[in-house]
């Protein structure tokens, strides 16, 4: 069985088929606009291109997409896909504004380089994936099930219900026995012995909270022996599906609840939709707001625009524009706005639009909520 990390030292057969695919996209797509010309010819087009693979590399690396890629399926792997290829196009971009010379690249090719890129990467990793798991079908995987907890078994039921045929558990070794598996070989202390005699390709310990003490010693004699060892916590249950873990000189820290925003395709993606989303709704909206800002300022003396400190990311505090709905009032009139409003709430139906500090825009404002 091909295991599953989030390292990307794992995956360098897909990073060297991605970096196949990008050639291949990249020449197709300069083909195509310029005509049945070597892609490389050009210095300009060579730069782009290393730099191009350099960015894909860091994406691949530091953005976690290959993360969990030999369990993903069709929908998740395209939408990952998007994922890293709009954040490798993002960063091309940003290359070429930043050595000022998007003038002499033709945005084109970038384009449809993005779109051939995701297009073959799909394919090829779609058939790796298929090859790579017609190869583990054909060999019988052995796992030697340690720990007497109640995950262990439902570590065997979870693997008799999926479509590993290619596993099997070879022997079950735990202080007393589980219902689940039937076969127990003996106690944990067999463990040395059975791993001189016998054939394990990997140790699934899912210990109680008795059998935490003999932790150590398992993974010592794992490491003995050459036997790749998976540990089913009993805090499990609390565990996200994507933990993530960090280190703190020789302390580990496991982060239970990761959120998709720390990784940085995502982080990247999502920054970038807020500029240019903003900015975009700015233009839309500036002349509604031009409308607003002249109505504020007809309808009462005072700024058009009312500043005011709010939380931010981190807790950091900023400073809010905000177009100004209320008339600008000295402090005698704001205790008298205080108390007006305390006697309208108790006595009377109070609404906003009873309060004498809206100016016209800010009525204009209210009633149209």
């Amino acid at each position: 069985m091909r295991q599953e990390t989030n390292g990307w030292r794992k995956h360098l057969d897909f990073m060297v088929l991605d970096v196949i695919c990008l050639h291949l996209a990249y020449a197709l797509a300069y083909c195509l606009r310029f005509g049945w010309e070597n892609p490389y010819a050009g210095r300009e087009w060579r730069i782009l291109i290393v730099v191009m693979t350099l960015l894909n590399a860091l994406v691949l690396i530091f953005g976690g997409t290959l993360q969990g890629i030999l369990r993903r399926g069709h929908a998740r792997e395209a939408v990952s896909l998007i994922k890293q290829i709009a954040a490798l196009e993002l960063l091309s971009i940003f290359f070429l504004f930043l050595v000022h010379a998007g003038e002499s690249y033709s945005r084109m090719v970038v384009l449809l380089t993005g779109a051939f890129h995701l297009l073959f990467s799909f394919l090829a990793r779609a058939g790796w994936k298929k090859l790579l798991h017609e190869h583990l079908r054909r060999k019988k995987y052995r796992v030697l099930l340690v720990g007497s907890s109640e995950l262990a078994c439902r570590y065997a039921a979870k693997l008799r219900e999926s479509s590993a045929p290619r596993v099997e558990i070879a022997a079950y070794l735990a202080e007393r026995p589980c219902p689940c598996i039937p076969d127990l070989a003996g106690g944990i202390d067999r463990l040395e012995s059975y791993l001189v005699k016998n054939a394990a390709d990997e140790v699934v310990l899912a210990p109680s909270l008795e059998e935490e003490r003999k932790l150590v010693d398992i993974v010592e004699l794992c490491e003995k022996y050459g036997v790749r060892i998976q540990i089913i916590p009993f805090y499990n249950d609390v565990i996200s599906s994507n933990p993530r873990i960090s280190a703190l000189g020789d302390l580990k820290l496991l982060n239970f609840r990761a959120t998709p925003l720390d990784e940085m395709t995502n982080a990247l993606i999502k920054r970038s939709i807020d500029i240019v989303g903003s900015f975009l709704l700015i233009i839309l909206t500036s002349p509604i707001m031009l409308f607003a800002a002249i109505g504020t300022r007809l309808s009462s003396p005072g700024p058009i625009l009312f500043r005011q400190e709010r939380v931010g990311k981190d807790k950091k505090t900023f400073k809010m524009l905000n177009l100004r709905w209320m008339q600008v009032v000295c402090e005698l009139h704001k205790i008298q706005a205080t108390i007006q409003t305390i006697i309208c709430r108790r006595y009377t139906e109070f609404s906003l639009s009873s309060d004498f500090r809206h100016s016209i825009a800010g009525f204009a404002g209210v009633f149209a909520d």
